[in-house]
């Protein structure tokens, strides 16, 4: 069994690797949607494709859903992350004409 004190710690060090994440590849356009690297450079893609942004998500949720630590900030990312999540849905299917999440 993990001591309180413990999970804290780890979940202190897992919301300081999020905030990181949020400085160094968050967008500030309102999207939800992260870079796919640091420093940003000419031609890169404005945002990250959808599978890093997928893990972006588990992470967050990971953090909203630790048990013994409650977060507010993390229910509020979370929600956020879910809505940037939708913008990589394609209903049309794209070359594959069957509805997807784009990659």
């Amino acid at each position: 069994m993990h001591s309180t004190r413990g999970r804290h710690f780890r979940h202190a060090r897992a919301a300081a690797s999020f905030h990181a994440l949020q400085a160094n590849l968050g967008t500030a356009d309102g999207s939800g949607l992260y870079r796919e690297r640091y420093p940003v450079e000419a031609g890169d893609n404005a945002y990250s494709y959808e599978w890093p942004f997928s893990q972006v998500h588990i992470a967050i949720a990971d953090l909203a859903n630790q048990p013994g630590v409650t977060s507010h900030r993390s229910d509020k990312d979370l929600a956020s992350a879910t809505r940037a999540q939708e913008h990589y849905w394609n209903a049309s299917g794209g070359t594959t004409g069957l509805p997807g999440y784009a990659s």
